[in-house]
């Protein structure tokens, strides 16, 4: 199995896991598609390393963009959220994966009715704030 040795080595797959540089690669490609396939497959090894759950949540929320219907758009959004929260569950104080959150809250604000937009609009300037004050130089954070 790819992920066995980097996980019997004690290293992160990270480092040292094929299966996640060849994901990594994907997504260096703007393959989000791919890559998502091949971070579910690291996650069935690894499946509360919060570095995958974030790169999961953010495939989702990329792979969003891809779709023309509001309907298929919330169901990639609602499952990158739920990624990118496990993602900060693993590792709270991780600016990257707190920002993911407001990203995926973001773009379900974009889709959602009128209080929906208002009630995800807060969530998206809470995990923004909260990223900065993890990190004050994220300029994604900024950005956001």
């Amino acid at each position: 199995m790819l992920l066995g040795a980097a996980a019997a080595a004690g290293g992160t797959p990270r480092e040292s896991d094929p299966l996640v540089r060849e994901a990594q690669a994907a997504e260096d490609r703007d393959d989000p598609g791919a890559a998502l396939k091949l971070y579910l497959r690291a996650e069935a090894a690894y499946p509360r390393d919060a570095y995958i759950q974030q790169k999961i949540a953010k495939q989702y929320s990329d792979l969003s963009e891809d779709f023309p219907g509001a309907g298929e758009k919330r169901n990639l959004c609602t499952a990158g959220l739920g990624y990118a929260l496990r993602a900060t569950e693993f590792e709270p104080n991780n600016a990257v994966n707190v920002i993911s959150i407001a990203i995926c809250y973001g773009k379900l604000a974009l889709l959602g009715d009128t209080r929906t937009k208002i009630e995800d609009t807060r969530q998206v300037k809470a995990y923004a704030e909260r990223a900065l004050a993890l990190d004050p130089r994220n300029a994604l954070a900024h950005f956001v």
